[in-house]
């Protein structure tokens, strides 16, 4: 007899890429936020404190109620490393490489750097081999950031230009690590976003105050930057994109921020009134259908493992039945 019940809610892979396409939204206002922060005079440190400190607080609660010993459950350690690749360090890595290189190279090589990382480190360390279609989802992504950057990777002339791309390079290589990581240590999705913001607001909130103080500013455009970065930068996406690593493995997963710039560009239209050109529109194109090609290939292989698994779980007795209901899904991680 099938047990198989019908709960309405969307399969893994379904489910995850809803998250990630959530985090790239996410992600795409905080980084427009950031372009208008700068213009209302806010420094690269005290966005940092925004985004540390407001996700910090609003994700404490979650660390204490699951334990600050064992540091929400996943250890000092682990919580330490997370918080090395994406915390404060990663922040200051792509501050630095913005002041030292064009805005072309940041939105070419850091997630590029994320993409080709993280697919290569789970390959090796969480045996996630890339598909053909996975493959071809990169280079149109590849391809789309190339147009969105424009003439603008053409704009160097400063012997300082290669230190901002190896900033950029880096801090690609630590999310792609941190993608990694999240897989291969099974962190829960929220308990690891709150370990990280908790231990980068901690670590970097009270010295950056006390080094550099904190600008008077308009209370509205404060407030702003605490929901731009603190809520949808440092909450939202790290949240989303978390969630959607452990339903579709982190090589997969690391495609998504490629879509960032392009989703950005599109929320820049009525935020900034920047319009895009007919390359950008082209990268756009590009980035969208590289994504789209992944992700169909990760669905169609979901669809084509379900009757198999189905058909397990149908000739399992009562009890095990119910064992498998409970187990499967992390199975399918």
């Amino acid at each position: 007899m099938n047990r198989t019940k019908r709960t309405g809610l969307p399969t893994p892979p379904v489910a995850g890429i809803i998250c990630g396409i959530v985090a790239v939204i996410a992600w795409a206002f905080y980084n427009v936020g950031t372009k208008l922060g700068s213009a209302e005079g806010f420094r690269p440190q005290d966005m940092a404190v925004l985004r540390f400190g407001v996700a910090g607080l609003v994700t404490l609660p979650l660390v204490v109620r699951a334990g600050l010993g064992t540091m929400g459950g996943i250890g000092w350690g682990r919580s330490l490393a997370l918080a090395t690749v994406v915390g404060p360090f990663f922040a200051l890595l792509v501050n630095s490489g913005f002041m030292l290189a064009p805005l072309a190279h940041g939105v070419t090589l850091g997630p590029a750097a994320t993409m080709t990382s993280a697919t290569l480190l789970a390959w090796k360390f969480n045996q996630e081999r890339p598909s053909a279609a996975q493959f071809a989802g990169m280079a149109f992504l590849l391809a789309g950031l190339l147009a969105l950057a424009g003439d603008g990777l053409a704009a160097t002339g400063e012997t300082s230009v290669w230190l901002g791309d190896l900033a950029f390079l880096a801090s690609g290589t630590a999310w792609g690590s941190f993608t990694t990581l999240l897989k291969l240590w099974r962190i829960p999705p929220l308990q690891g976003a709150a370990a990280v913001s908790v231990l980068s607001m901690v670590l970097f909130v009270p010295a950056d105050l006390l080094l550099f103080g904190f600008p008077v500013l308009p209370a509205g455009a404060v407030a702003a930057q605490a929901v731009f970065q603190g809520l949808l930068g440092g909450v939202l996406g790290i949240t989303a994109y978390s969630f959607a690593v452990s339903h579709l493995g982190a090589g997969r997963a690391a495609l998504f921020p490629a879509l960032v710039p392009a989703t950005a560009t599109l929320v820049g239209v009525p935020l900034l009134g920047h319009r895009p050109t007919a390359v950008q529109v082209a990268g756009i194109a590009l980035c969208s259908l590289g994504l789209g090609i992944a992700m169909v290939s990760v669905y169609r292989r979901a669809v084509g493992a379900a009757p198999q698994g189905r058909a397990e779980a149908s000739v399992l007795p009562a009890d095990a039945a119910g064992v498998a209901e409970l187990t499967l899904p992390r199975s399918a991680e």
